[in-house]
């Protein structure tokens, strides 16, 4: 535990996880079918050719062999109606892969967090038909708000679930309602659709969400989300602590968040 930091103080930011990118060993269309996979995996629905073409930024010649290979390796399919989606159980390890390499550069910017604000921090990821949290830095305090890994979150209660269910096609985002419910935790629970799509409007206008008592009495939660190299969200960055502790602190801790988010975003565009 560090005890050299004082309150207020912003540490020097480290450096993100993750192997350096040699131009000497680099493979370019390695790197582009990775992110054509990425892009298949985080889309609800099948992409046609031309949708893929506009988002990995290649000539259609490039982008025809990158499809025909993976096709072939049994990686993507193709549906009758001639687009393309990634194959059930090459999507299982993709996202597995996702997870690994999200935690990895993740870790350092939560372990600053953590010194910083001794709060709770959590990392979320988007899964085929929940939010769950896949990494946690616990508060060193005595009094903390807890997590664990493997914990499904509220899309309607949670910050962490608000902020990544929030920047999701309108599609995804009402069936990771549907899935969940709108169950009551507290009395300052969302429990209304239309309530709850003018929460959505509220955090998409601030860059951030709050949980204020919504799913643990006297707990407060700030998260944000973390956006890929395509602009779409697959996961999330909060931190939690008990409402006594709050007082002025709410633009520092979500300051503190939203530098880590670009520092992890661009981190995981350039993996």
């Amino acid at each position: 535990m560090d005890r050299t930091i004082k309150r207020g103080q912003r540490t020097a930011a480290p450096e993100a996880k993750g192997p350096a990118r040699n131009p000497k060993y680099y493979s370019r269309a390695v790197g582009k079918a990775l992110e054509v996979l990425d892009i298949l995996r985080s889309n609800p629905q099948p992409l046609s050719f031309n949708e893929l073409l506009k988002r990995v930024r290649l000539v259609k010649s490039s982008l025809f062999r990158i499809l025909y290979t993976l096709e072939t390796a049994g990686y993507i399919r193709k549906t009758t109606g001639g687009l393309y989606e990634i194959s059930f159980d090459i999507g299982a390890m993709v996202e597995r892969q996702f997870m690994s390499r999200l935690i990895e550069i993740a870790s350092p910017w939560m372990a600053q967090l953590s010194r910083e604000f001794r709060e709770t921090i959590s990392l979320g990821m988007l899964r085929s038909n929940h939010i769950e949290v896949v990494h946690v830095v616990e508060s060193v305090e005595l009094v903390r708000m807890s997590s664990i890994p493997g914990r499904i979150l509220p899309p309607h209660a949670s910050s962490l679930g608000k902020s990544i269910t929030d920047f999701q096609p309108e599609e995804v985002r009402e069936r990771l309602v549907r899935n969940y419910g709108l169950s009551p935790f507290t009395a300052n629970t969302i429990t209304d659709h239309d309530r709850l799509r003018e929460e959505y409007l509220r955090i998409r206008s601030l860059g951030y969400s709050t949980d204020m008592e919504e799913t643990t009495p006297d707990g407060c939660c700030f998260g944000v989300p973390i956006f890929n190299r395509d602009e779409t969200v697959l996961s999330g960055l909060s931190v939690s602590l008990p409402k006594i502790r709050l007082g002025d602190r709410q633009p520092r801790l979500v300051a503190g968040l939203q530098a880590a988010s670009r520092a992890i975003s661009k981190a995981l565009a350039a993996s």
